[in-house]
């Protein structure tokens, strides 16, 4: 019988629905099921699932999902210390069992997670919301508008990354010698890298750095002295970065000779 004829039908309907969760660390599949189910080859764990009801109104900002799961749900717990450093995709399908089909019913991602009264709660958003992404970002201004290391930067991380030996973590700093050969600042803006697990990188942006101590965005669970790890300096998008810290003039992407006098009303405040 094809898949829709078990959709439509009272008696011989007994759809459930598989979760996909992917990102950078591998990919973790569970069924709403009472059951472990395999589909496709895979294997879908069986957890305690519930959701909201999708919205099919065609409003971007009613497409969110939010999904309660245990306290211990092994995606919320990647948002335990810090959001993952990459995105944490969903694929909701809806199963047939005996059509032996699961077309995709909800496409996304998780943007984050949070523990009310003993369990956890997986806020998602839809592909969808993509659409509101601006277009053009690009405006007139000094500074270089360019990701550093990015595709228009150009700068290449494998000649500025610095292997560092930690000798101290307290909450968002490290601390290591191998900081201190480089002056104050140097790493400021910049981001440090460590491979936690085989093919898993964990990744944190530098706010500042002095001396031999840096500060980061969010703390890196499990990282021990003696630990090395990957550090990048950071650039503040001006000219003067760009050019003697990392000698990539033709590529900086600011206007830094522009004018500061708006011609049209004698004003110095709107090119400032």
């Amino acid at each position: 019988m094809p898949y829709n004829d078990f959709e439509m039908s009272v008696e011989d309907s007994s759809p459930v629905e598989l979760y996909e969760f992917s990102y950078q660390g591998g990919t973790l599949r569970f069924t709403s099921a009472d059951r472990d189910v395999i589909f496709a080859s895979n294997l879908y764990r069986f957890a305690q699932l519930s959701r909201t009801k999708i919205d099919e109104s065609g409003d971007i900002a009613k497409a969110h999902l939010t999904i309660t799961a245990p306290p211990d749900f092994e995606v919320a717990e990647l948002f335990g210390v810090a959001p993952p450093d990459d995105v944490v995709g969903l694929v909701l399908r809806r199963l047939q069992p005996e059509a032996n089909a699961a077309p995709a019913i909800w496409l996304g991602r998780v943007l984050s997670a949070r523990w009310p009264k003993n369990q956890s709660e997986l806020r998602c958003e839809s592909v969808f919301t993509q659409m509101k992404i601006p277009g053009l970002r690009r405006i007139y201004s000094k500074n270089c508008p360019h990701v550093l290391y990015g595709p228009r930067c150009k700068v290449s991380e494998i000649a500025f990354a610095e292997e560092i030996t930690l000798d101290v973590q307290t909450g968002r700093t490290l601390v290591s010698s191998g900081f201190d050969v480089f002056p104050d600042g140097y790493f400021s803006g910049g981001k440090i890298s460590w491979e936690s697990s085989p093919g898993y990188f964990v990744k944190r942006g530098i706010k500042t750095h002095v001396g031999d101590t840096v500060t980061i965005s969010h703390p890196m669970a499990g990282i021990a002295p003696g630990t090395v790890f990957t550090a990048l300096p950071g650039c503040n998008h001006t000219l003067s970065h760009c050019g003697p810290k990392f000698d990539n003039v033709p590529n900086h992407g600011g206007m830094p000779y522009m004018k500061t006098r708006n011609p049209f009303n004698a004003s110095s405040s709107v090119f400032s």
